[in-house]
């Protein structure tokens, strides 16, 4: 069996796969597809190749979903639109065995609480943060940010790392930045990155 590299960005497997991750992808051919399994498919939506965890196989077909994402993917795939498993990732220079199956299941099932906690915290400070909103306080310099850029279906996207956390995204260089929550309040909309 060989297996193919894919390179991923976006949000919607984060933490579990991070902007710039390079995917190691192995085509199941006769094994099963498994509740929990990260997979890489082809979105009956868009067309577009997508890297999901499966969250039901059953007869209608086999629905993902983000490791990130609040709801399942609103379609049923059919194994013909999996394209492989994520076996490992590439990150930097290490290679990282990503976990399929019933632990790959309760890790995801781990970053979801942990991200209904968090968007807790935020509308519990959000009073806060609107009375600052106003200032922009300057707390982050531009010298401490980093422009990720990565071209995908013609199109150039990029991304805006405060370290090793992406932070915000625009979908050109002409775009305006979508910046995320907290991180917004303390950058200042004129600076350049």
């Amino acid at each position: 069996m060989s297996c193919h590299l894919y390179n991923y960005i976006g949000p919607s497997m984060h933490p579990t796969l991070r902007v710039g991750d390079g995917l190691i992808v192995l085509p199941y051919e006769a094994r099963p597809i498994k509740k929990g399994d990260m997979v890489v498919f082809t979105s009956p939506q868009d067309g577009k190749q997508v890297v999901h965890r499966v969250v039901k196989v059953n007869e209608n077909g086999i629905q993902t979903r983000g490791d990130n994402n609040r709801l399942p993917d609103p379609y049923f795939l059919q194994s013909t639109d999996i394209i492989g498993q994520v076996i490992e990732v590439q990150r930097g220079d290490r290679r990282l065995k990503k976990f399929n199956g019933l632990i790959g299941e309760k890790l995801a099932e781990y970053h979801r609480s942990r991200n209904r906690l968090w968007r807790f915290v935020y509308r519990i400070l959000s009073i806060p943060y609107q009375k600052i909103a106003p200032l922009r306080l300057p707390l982050i310099k531009a010298d401490h940010l980093k422009v990720a850029t990565f071209h995908k279906n013609g199109g150039e996207q990029q991304a805006l790392m405060l370290g090793r956390r992406v932070i915000g995204w625009r979908r050109s260089q002409e775009g305006a930045w979508m910046i995320r929550a907290p991180y917004r309040y303390f950058i200042r909309e004129n600076v350049e990155f």
